[in-house]
């Protein structure tokens, strides 16, 4: 159970992260530099 919990979790992140935040981070980081 801990294992496909953990799993799960990590799809999510992995999907959220590289999904718009790095493009939004990257963005507004370039802008200001």
């Amino acid at each position: 159970m801990g294992r496909a919990r953990k799993q799960k979790a990590r799809d999510k992140n992995k999907q959220t992260l590289p999904q718009t935040p790095k493009k939004d981070i990257k963005q507004p980081e370039s802008d200001q530099q």
